[in-house]
């Protein structure tokens, strides 16, 4: 069956803006709906007490975020101070001083590690990461602990 190119071409548009509109709406829906579902708590607690208290027990009303806000910082700081010298240095290395053996033979190793999902990067640090820091870096600084640190 034969389609003109107009209808095509009208087709086309229409889709464009249709995803358009659904793009620049999803994340207006989400902004509502954590408002929505959050006003009860900003009408009840001030917000300076919300971000800068320490005490978390929501079953007796107490609402401190500064141990949540305190702890992504320190993971993003750690994760830079570990992960940029561990990425920065070899990604010179290839792109300036490697030969191009070694970079045709780094390309697909690079491009399969960058298609893996983030949740499998999850997966293998519960399941591998957290138990070597409980049974192994944590007896040798001689603490005890359960594997879900900072570190992991």
């Amino acid at each position: 069956m034969f389609i003109s190119r107009t209808i095509k071409n009208n087709s086309w548009n229409i889709w464009v803006i249709v995803s358009l509109v659904i793009v620049l709406a999803l994340p207006l829906a989400i902004a509502f709906g954590l408002v929505w579902k959050s006003w009860p708590i900003f009408t009840k607690y001030p917000i300076t007490s919300l971000l800068f208290q320490s005490n978390w027990q929501p079953t007796t009303g107490q609402f401190g975020f500064l141990p949540f806000i305190l702890g992504s910082v320190a993971v993003t700081v750690a994760g830079f101070i570990i992960m940029v010298p561990l990425t920065l240095m070899p990604a010179i290395y290839l792109t300036q001083y490697a030969s191009q053996r070694v970079w045709r033979i780094m390309q697909p190793v690079i491009d399969i590690l960058a298609g893996i999902p983030s949740v499998i990067h999850g997966v293998f640090g519960v399941l591998v990461i957290v138990p070597f820091i409980s049974g192994v870096i944590g007896p040798m600084v001689g603490r005890s602990t359960s594997g879900y640190t900072i570190l992991a």
